[in-house]
């Protein structure tokens, strides 16, 4: 190899570096461009849907209030026993119907599918009473159902009877959907059961005053 032919060859081997550099650069900002215009077309997908999200929930906020109370108290995130023992005890003063048994039997968790609660009474009373009163159950929260009834006619025209309730109550989602996800609508039969949760009757409770401090006389004196 002759000493021109090297000279040659130094220019020319420094333009394939060039080359292949400027082709790798290439590639390189090629990829980078891609990945921002991919996170740039995700951001706004993102707060597109945020955006959605807040005027969706903005629109329905009087609502969600109406229907999360309502829902809260049809199917409380805990065992409703004490409510629903005391919803029990408030129908039966209702309707004049003395109770002469009251048990609560265990409860069943369900896991997604809800969990309940059985009580089962006995009481005595007039027809009209006695089936007011059990037709009472479906009106009231928690959402009761009777399951069992027993009912044998007594002298002078009043009904002995005995009836096994369930009381239902669901845990709380432990898992909120991804803050990005779109807000899946209620179905119109889910809003249909979302509206007769708010006309149910709900419990009533007392808020006690706080008491004293008094002063304490002395007995000595």
């Amino acid at each position: 190899m002759t000493s021109t032919t090297r000279l040659m060859m130094i220019p020319v081997f420094y333009l394939l570096v060039l080359s292949l550099m400027f082709v790798i650069c290439i590639k390189t900002g090629y990829s980078k461009i891609s990945d921002q215009n991919a996170l740039i077309k995700s951001l706004k997908t993102q707060n597109n849907t945020l955006t959605e999200k807040d005027n969706i929930l903005k629109g329905a906020q009087s609502e969600i209030s109406t229907y999360f109370k309502a829902s809260g108290y049809a199917l409380p995130s805990t065992n409703p026993v004490l409510v629903s023992l005391a919803q029990v005890k408030n129908l039966a003063s209702e309707y004049l119907l003395p109770l002469e048994e009251t048990k609560v039997s265990g409860f069943e968790a369900g896991g997604g599918a809800g969990s309940s609660v059985k009580i089962t009474l006995k009481t005595t009373g007039e027809v009209t009473q006695a089936l007011s009163f059990i037709k009472a159950f479906s009106t009231i929260t928690p959402l009761t159902v009777v399951d069992k009834m027993e009912i044998a006619n007594l002298q002078g025209g009043a009904l002995s009877i005995s009836l096994s309730l369930f009381s239902y109550w669901q845990e709380s989602p432990t898992k909120l959907p991804n803050y990005a996800d779109p807000i899946k609508k209620i179905s119109d039969r889910d809003m249909t059961a979302l509206a007769k949760m708010a006309q149910l009757e709900v419990p009533t409770f007392s808020n006690l005053s706080p008491v004293g401090p008094y002063e304490r006389t002395n007995p000595f004196n």
